[in-house]
């Protein structure tokens, strides 16, 4: 048979006599001497989740049966690309990334191959033109709410490669940024973000200042919450379209970079960038 999740099979689940043989899918009810099973999950991000799953067994004669449980987590999950040159992530126009005075998370995972030490700025993401942004400069992080307003951060050792989390959070009047789940400053601030336009792996308004070489992966902005407001535990799994979530992209292996949001915004993808099956999990 099958498991569906999202309007689509999420697995395929067939039946051999041996591990290696050819299986084939039985019919309920059906006796047999099969003793395995073959579970195939689709590489197709819409339809993962979580699944509970029973097998029962019985001896056709006596009517004694054994049930199993257990259960299974599809995760197809990945990241995207950047090479650093003319690579970027851009969507049309929306109100969706337009956070005013509100609450607000914008976070994602990232794996930068390139120096970040570099003296020339590199941005990360850009909602609105040098609002709403992370950008690399001269070996610090810097987060900012709205254009002079940041929060900086001067990575060494080990922060400086491999996969690491990045999250900016709005909680009322408090801005924070958090690196790796433990906040390196906040500031307090009444700004109004008032852009609706957002660039990942660029800065809205120029070219030059294009992110560096490396993977991000789970992007994800939701408006009008603060999902974290004190330090936390990156997650280990995959992010999910939680409540106020308007954007979640950067996570497909492979194919075409898609928002698996309420929204499914659609993402064009400049330069070089793609799909890649380099991930933090």
């Amino acid at each position: 048979g099958s498991l569906t999740n999202g309007g689509g099979a999420t697995a395929t689940i067939t039946s051999s006599a041996t591990s290696g043989g050819t299986y084939s899918a039985l019919a309920a009810s059906t006796n047999t001497t099969n003793r395995f099973f073959k579970i195939t999950p689709t590489t197709n991000t819409s339809y993962s989740g979580t699944f509970s799953l029973t097998f029962s067994m019985s001896d056709g004669i006596s009517a004694a049966t054994t049930v199993q449980n257990f259960t299974l987590v599809f995760a197809v999950n990945g990241s995207t690309a950047f090479d650093g040159s003319g690579d970027t992530l851009t969507m049309s126009a929306s109100s969706d990334f337009t956070m005013g005075t509100g609450n607000f998370t914008v976070e994602c995972f990232y794996n930068a191959t390139y120096d970040i030490t570099g003296s020339t700025n590199k941005y990360m993401f850009d909602l609105g033109g040098n609002q709403l942004r992370v950008k690399f400069h001269n070996g610090d992080i810097k987060a900012s709410p709205v254009a002079g307003e940041n929060v900086t951060y001067t990575p060494s050792g080990s922060d400086l490669t491999g996969w690491h989390h990045l999250c900016l959070c709005r909680n009322g009047s408090t801005f924070t940024f958090y690196f790796d789940g433990v906040s390196k400053g906040s500031l307090t601030t009444s700004s109004n973000h008032s852009t609706n336009t957002i660039k990942i792996g660029g800065y809205d308004g120029n070219s030059s200042y294009d992110w560096g070489a490396g993977f991000i992966s789970n992007f994800r902005i939701v408006k009008g919450t603060a999902v974290y407001t004190s330090n936390f535990t990156p997650s280990t799994s995959p992010l999910t379209a939680i409540s106020g979530t308007t954007l979640l992209t950067c996570f497909n292996p492979s194919g075409t970079i898609t928002d698996s949001s309420s929204s499914s915004h659609s993402i064009t993808a400049n330069g070089d960038v793609a799909a890649s099956s380099s991930h933090p999990f």
